[in-house]
């Protein structure tokens, strides 16, 4: 199978199990909330954010494993291959012993987070599983890099989906008889070892010559994931201020509750990241294999094109969620959730610009100018704590999502268009007016047709999937017929015509 086929496959995949996920997230949210109660689900929440803290132990390893191992795929190097591997797994134990460490100084110092002594006890036990549960993680993610590199998306894909499926059956039963939050942490450690053992003996059976042994580790090679993954790191600092902090800052200036009421509006607009993010994720793998091959004449022409592509697909999404995102909100959780809606139209509006260009980031990092990245992410992270801090002493939680809104658009809008072009060689003047055009574009379509359909409307899932099954169909329809060029047409057929899911 060609390298467009599988990166095809692959996106169709990572997109089934990304819906599968939204598709279990719009259940079990409601499930969980109402089953446990604002309070007690905001300190799960609070949890897990702590928990998404511990990734930056891993300092930007993970993407820089998987960038260097598919450029030693693309010149087949099996020997460094083997180099890479055993360097990053024997480094990622280190990282392991860290979380361990970690876990345990995080549960001593917990009574300054959590006041109440009940909370406290359980939030202690939360961490402590969920910490082991995260430290196993990191020397397995080496398998998931060479699946990657190999474009094995389908296989990673469905070992996730077997896992995801199995977690969130067994959270349903448990919960359903009153087992708390402690089960739901045993359930991710229970999952996560199933997912890691089986993904090894993927690996080990169909990778053999990649060897991981300690007399493969490289200082070389340290120095080489470290001088990618140093700005990988500062990038992922910069995504934890960006979308996580506001858990924080939440608890701190208002409450637990507060933080349910947040999340809501929050989860819907991660859900929407995840689709578009998932599409275009495997653009970075072939860019780090045409750059490997010096075809920056092939990158310039795929980055146009799938740039039109993400501004499409993110306008259609980010304006449906705004659109539908009142009564489906009404309908999902109940009333007493009007502030999640308004979350969710602020952060939308910020995430269409954010997400249109997403193949700007995939680029940057299958270059390895994901310096970039960090500094402007880190200096949009920073603005968003400041901004949000001194907004919600005034709006509340509309403040905190205005705080995270107003950076991202300034970058995302400025500096980032000027950066790319720059490194591509692409003229300014016309990467900008085909972004402008094309969201226009798209954006004019959904304008005529929520026009039409504003009548209609109604708070049931019935009302919100019929409006919204015809408006996929006519954007699709008008978008392919008018917007794009023959050329680009044909190159939608090719693809299509190729794909074959099973291979």
């Amino acid at each position: 199978m060609d390298r467009g086929k599988k990166l095809l496959q692959g996106s169709l995949f990572s997109l089934i199990k990304t819906i599968l996920l939204i598709v279990i997230g719009f259940f079990m949210l409601p499930f969980l909330i109402h089953n446990l109660g604002d309070k007690t689900y905001g300190l799960w929440v609070l949890v897990m954010t702590f928990i998404d803290y511990y990734i930056l132990l891993r300092m930007g390893f993970s993407s820089a494993t998987s960038r260097h191992l598919a450029r030693a795929v693309g010149v087949k190097d099996t020997e460094e291959m083997s180099k890479i591997s055993s360097t990053a797994f024997f480094l990622y134990l280190i990282i392991s012993f860290l979380m361990i460490i970690l876990t345990i100084i995080l549960i001593f110092i917990s009574g300054i987070i959590v006041k109440n002594s009940q909370n406290l006890k359980l939030f202690q036990k939360i961490i402590l599983v969920l910490g082991i549960n995260t430290a196993i993680s990191p020397p397995f993610s080496v398998f998931g890099a060479i699946l990657y590199a190999h474009m094995r998306y389908k296989i990673s894909a469905l070992l996730n989906i077997l896992t995801l499926i199995l977690k969130n059956v067994l959270i349903y039963i448990f919960i359903s008889n009153n087992c708390g939050l402690f089960s739901i942490s045993l359930i991710y450690l229970f999952c996560n070892v199933l997912y890691s053992s089986l993904l090894f003996i993927y690996v080990k059976i169909n990778f053999n010559y990649i060897k991981i042994r300690i007399k493969l580790f490289r200082k070389k090679t340290f120095k080489t994931l470290f001088s990618y993954s140093l700005f990988t790191f500062i990038d992922q600092i910069a995504d934890k201020l960006r979308y996580k902090v506001d858990t924080i800052v939440i608890t701190a200036f208002i409450g637990l509750t507060a933080i349910t009421h947040y999340n809501v509006g929050y989860s819907l607009i991660m859900y929407y990241m995840m689709i578009v993010t998932k599409l275009f994720t495997r653009f970075e793998t072939y860019v780090s294999q045409e750059e490997g091959r010096g075809n920056y004449k092939s990158i310039r022409e795929k980055f146009m094109f799938i740039t039109k592509i993400s501004t499409f697909i993110s306008v259609f999404f980010g304006f449906s969620m705004i659109y539908y995102g009142r009564p489906f909100i009404n309908r999902w959780m109940g009333i007493g959730y009007d502030d999640s809606y308004y979350i969710l139209i602020i952060l939308a509006v910020s995430t269409i610009f954010l997400l249109a260009q997403y193949p700007t980031t995939s680029v940057l990092y299958g270059i390895s100018k994901n310096k970039f990245c960090a500094y402007t992410n880190i200096i949009e992270g920073i603005f968003n704590v400041i901004i949000s801090i001194i907004l919600v002493k005034y709006f509340g939680l509309i403040g905190i999502a205005i705080g995270t809104a107003i950076p991202m658009l300034i970058m995302k809008l400025i500096f980032q268009p000027i950066y790319i072009t720059k490194i591509l060689n692409l003229n300014f003047k016309y990467y900008y007016k085909n972004f402008i055009l094309n969201f226009i574009n798209s954006t004019s379509i959904l304008l005529v047709y929520f026009f039409i359909t504003n009548w209609f409307i109604r708070s049931t899932y019935r009302s919100i999937f019929i409006i919204g099954f015809f408006q996929l169909v006519f954007f699709i329809t008008i978008s392919y017929q008018f917007y794009f060029k023959k050329k680009e047409k044909e190159k939608f057929i090719q693809l299509f015509k190729s794909l074959k899911i099973v291979k």
